[in-house]
């Protein structure tokens, strides 16, 4: 075996023992008490009211484990420039805030919906403002690839993403491609659904031609993911089924670049 293949060999090992390690933290932490009551009051209806003073069912958001789960990455990363897009119904958001307020930092999260109002009614901030949020949000109605595209512009860059937004082929790769150019090294960008073809192919792209190393969330059963793989490797493909399907906490991708 050569030195080069030695090297990789070495490398690889310690990747593994790196994502096994933050795997079993973030089993094992669990969720501030403080975060918790938010998050069970917030899945407590799927009812939310909007500005028209109207309660509608507002579904597409990450289901409360991923929530748990999400406010267990940025607890564990300790992220202090942080954003995220597609806001909806602002669980994700209110999970990320949360988790920077334990960790005590100043600096505001930036989060986008160009479709806040349109689509969601201004649930989104509404459920923002009635946890006493707001002021730690700093909230556009940009589009990601627009606000994405001037804070590359403006050598701004962040620490931890979380995507969530138009799930379109065109707009995913271009969300991970302006994503990766506005994330700093050792910073982490998580996808939601990644178990959908346009962002199965974002992760497959930043995994294979960025060299970002996948994280491990698996937070279920092993059972679980050997079905999810079984049910998903025929329209995914076997490589992301082997790669990275056992490692989704649920839904959720997270990877970490180099």
């Amino acid at each position: 075996m050569s030195r080069h293949q030695e090297a990789k060999g070495k490398a690889r090992r310690v990747a593994e023992i790196t994502a096994k390690r933050l795997v079993i933290s973030l089993i094992a932490q669990p969720v501030p008490k403080s975060v918790q009551k938010e998050i069970d009051d917030f899945y407590r209806s799927s009812f939310k009211e909007d500005c028209e003073g109207k309660k509608a069912y507002h579904g597409g958001s990450p289901r409360k484990p991923e929530c748990e789960l999400l406010t267990k990455l940025v607890l564990h990363i300790a992220p202090q420039d942080t954003l995220d897009w597609g806001l909806g119904d602002g669980a994700a958001c209110m999970a990320i805030v949360l988790a920077r307020r334990e960790l005590g930092f100043s600096t505001r999260h930036v989060s986008l919906d160009p479709f806040q109002y349109l689509i969601a009614k201004n649930v989104g901030l509404i459920q923002l403002q009635s946890r006493g949020l707001t002021g730690e949000v700093d909230f556009r109605e940009d589009r990601s690839e627009e606000f994405l595209t001037d804070a590359i512009r403006n050598g701004r860059k962040f620490d931890f993403m979380f995507i969530d937004g138009d799930h379109s082929a065109g707009a995913k790769m271009t969300d991970a491609y302006l994503a990766d150019r506005a994330t700093k090294p050792g910073g982490v960008i998580a996808f939601h659904d990644a178990l959908f073809d346009s962002t199965a192919a974002a992760v497959t792209w930043l995994l294979n031609d960025r060299k970002y190393e996948l994280i491990a969330l698996a937070c279920e059963p092993p059972w679980k993911r050997a079905a999810r793989c079984a049910r998903h490797v025929r329209r995914l493909g076997i490589s992301y089924a082997r790669r990275v399907i056992p490692h989704l906490g649920i839904s959720i991708a997270a990877l970490r670049k180099s």
